[in-house]
């Protein structure tokens, strides 16, 4: 079977290439992209070019897919990457946009 997914990160870089069928539904989808995703990417939805959300009981029929053609969705996706901080005997593991700042004097960290 040819190649007729495309599925897209919001750069527009191709995440994945895949063949499906008309009956698959979102989560089948899933499944079948989230080996192509790079390190600590998760796959939270797709979202056709008309917007249209492919929930995960939805099929891809139900949003005009005949598998004849190449349809691209567009990968909504969640990044999670971790960074380890040194706080006096301990470390702790936080996302990687978190910032732990001292307060002067309070010996307290906040984000």
């Amino acid at each position: 079977m040819a190649t007729n997914v495309e599925i897209l990160y919001l750069s527009g870089e191709l995440a994945a290439a895949i063949a499906a069928e008309p009956c698959w539904t979102g989560a089948a989808l899933k499944a079948a992209v989230a080996p192509h995703l790079k390190a600590g990417v998760h796959l939270q939805h797709f979202v056709s070019c008309d917007g249209t959300i492919l929930g995960d009981s939805q099929r891809l029929e139900d949003l005009g897919f005949t598998g004849q053609e190449v349809m691209q969705l567009q990968a909504v996706v969640r990044v999670r990457e971790w960074k380890f901080v040194e706080a006096g005997r301990y470390y702790l593991k936080l996302p990687a946009h978190f910032e732990l700042i001292k307060k002067v004097g309070s010996g307290a960290f906040g984000t």
